[in-house]
């Protein structure tokens, strides 16, 4: 069925980025979701429509939430969607071992304690499950002032975000920069809408900031792109060394004493 929201509204990367997870995820009927920072649920709903898996769509926001769980109801999902609050920078409350995909679009950047919630990913996330990234990134050691004042101070480098995987627990299954493209796509439709509302309702205030924002970024992608970082949690291996043998050889050892 088709969704009447737009996916590229979910943030710089959209459609593309969510994609391209579900894929490396292997995200298919049955596989378990659980999204940070859902917002208005636009990824969690894409995903509920063209892979049929459950998602657990979370944000801090409770406003947020109600908006989605009424998405949700009107497009008939509420068997694949369940919206849920949730500070990611806290423990989790969902169990261990019981999510497929951790997904994390333009949220960890947003603050300064990013290893909580992939600590708990990894924690929450089956054998083979996925924890996903993506959003801003830094594409040069630069950090430009100007580019921090609109999108914030946390902004992340592809290798800070795979040092952060790496160090709890997480094999990087794939590491890029997105198309620059993806920024204007995401700002054009945002503007495009704004000018619209204006037209219809020109007593509103009009929203500087995004032209602003807009403005700074798609002025500064030398030093800033669209990442996506990808991390594997990846099963427990059996030991087969030679303490493996020994220990299989016990108790034939100790049949054979007994017979003696």
């Amino acid at each position: 069925m088709a969704s009447k929201f737009d996916v590229e509204n979910l943030g710089p990367g959209g459609r593309y980025a969510v994609e391209r997870v579900a894929d490396v995820a292997g995200v298919g009927a049955g596989s378990r979701v659980l999204e940070l920072g859902a917002g208005h649920g636009i990824a969690a709903i894409h995903l509920a429509e063209t892979r049929q898996c459950r998602v657990v769509a979370t944000d801090i926001d409770i406003e947020k939430l109600e908006r989605l769980q009424r998405r949700v109801l009107s497009l008939g999902l509420e068997t694949y969607v369940d919206a849920s609050p949730l500070d990611c920078t806290k423990n989790f409350p969902h169990a261990t071992d019981s999510f497929d995909l951790v997904l994390a679009g333009s949220v960890l950047d947003r603050t300064d304690a990013m290893h909580v919630p992939v600590r708990e990913a990894y924690r929450v996330l089956r054998p083979g499950g996925h924890l996903a990234i993506y959003g801003a990134v830094w594409k040069r050691e630069i950090r430009d002032e100007a580019v921090m004042r609109v999108l914030g101070k946390h902004i992340q480098s592809m290798p800070d975000y795979e040092l952060l995987l790496a160090q709890q627990g997480f094999r990087i299954a794939t590491s890029r920069l997105l198309p620059d493209h993806l920024w204007a796509d995401y700002y054009r439709q945002f503007v495009e809408a704004l000018e619209d509302e204006y037209e219809t309702e020109p007593d509103i205030p009009q929203p500087w900031g995004w032209y602003e924002e807009a403005a700074i970024v798609l002025t500064h992608l030398d030093v800033i792109g669209v990442g996506l970082v990808v991390g594997r949690k990846d099963p427990i291996e059996e030991p087969t060394g030679p303490i493996e043998m020994a220990a299989e050889a016990l108790p034939e050892l100790s049949e054979l004493t007994a017979s003696n």
